[in-house]
This record gives structure tokens, C-alpha cells and sequence, in this order.
């Protein structure tokens, strides 16, 4: 048995301790390839996003995904797709509008905004926690290898 946890944890550290790679890219501002090391995790991993302008596509992504996914997801801390959108929408909006998505209809949406709020350090995340505290609409959240349902009240609650 202490054979099998000690495989599971080499495993681990193992699978977790990748180095980046060297990438061939196009870039269009200048015209020419380009070889880069581009880090894990990173909004670079997904191009389209990265160049994307159109907030409504990107909310429009997040909606269709169905998850609410931090940085880092899987055993290897794959950098997912979903993360890159918020990181873009939040790049995009300035608190104003980001404030206004904590009362779109789906709570993935909400959940982000209330994230980008906090990520951008608004004045507006104490008014955003008083509309979502008694917020009970339930959403997918995967941070990790940890998948569970949360609640939206739940989710924006501080932890002490």
C-alpha cells in the first residue's frame, strides 16, 4: 500500500514540474516567425482570445463552457480555455462594465465578474457582494483536480 502512495506522489511532482517550451509563431504586427518560450499558463496559449476586442464573444464563450475554472486545472495545472476569456474580458472592461455583468442572467458570468472585480481591486466589490450574498444559483467550479457545485453566495463569501 505505502508502495502505491509513493508511486501516486512521484507521479505527481513529476507530472506537475514541466518546463516551458520553445514555440514557432507568426506574428501579425510584425510580419515575421518568431521563437519564443512562451510560459504554461498563459492567455498566449490561446491567440484568438488574446487578440479577441468583442467582450460579448468572450461572455458569450464563458456562458457555452459552463464551468468556472481557476488558473490552473487537471493534474499536469493545465491553463484552460475558459480562464484565458476571463482574463481577456477582464483586460476589456473597465469596472464600471464589469460591475454591470454581476447582473447578467447566467451565474458562471456573475462569478467572473464578481472575480475581475477583486482582480482589478474595484471600489465596487463591496456593492457587488451585497447583491450576490443571498445569490443562490448553483454553477460547476473546478480548481485543481477538485470539481464541485458551488453556489454563487457561497463562492463570494470570505473566507476568514
Amino acid at each position: 500500500m505505502k508502495n502505491v502512495l509513493y508511486l501516486i506522489i512521484i507521479f505527481l511532482v513529476i507530472s506537475c514540474n514541466r518546463k516551458p517550451e520553445t514555440f514557432k509563431y507568426f506574428d501579425r504586427e510584425k510580419g515575421v516567425y518568431v521563437l519564443d518560450t512562451l510560459p504554461y499558463n498563459s492567455i498566449r496559449d490561446y491567440p484568438k482570445i488574446r487578440r479577441c476586442k468583442n467582450p460579448d464573444f468572450l461572455i458569450k464563450g464563458i456562458v457555452e463552457a459552463n464551468f468556472v475554472y481557476e488558473s490552473a486545472i487537471g493534474i499536469g495545472g493545465i491553463y484552460p480555455k475558459q480562464y484565458a476569456r476571463f482574463e481577456r474580458l477582464t483586460e476589456l472592461l473597465d469596472e464600471i462594465q464589469m460591475f454591470e455583468l454581476i447582473k447578467h442572467e447566467n451565474p458562471i458570468v456573475r462569478v467572473y465578474a464578481y472575480k475581475g472585480l477583486s482582480v482589478k481591486k474595484s471600489k465596487l466589490i463591496d456593492k457587488a457582494e451585497k447583491i450576490l450574498e443571498r445569490d443562490t444559483a448553483q454553477f460547476n467550479y473546478q480548481t485543481g483536480c477538485l470539481i464541485w457545485t458551488n453556489k454563487v453566495s457561497e463562492y463570494i463569501t470570505p473566507k476568514e
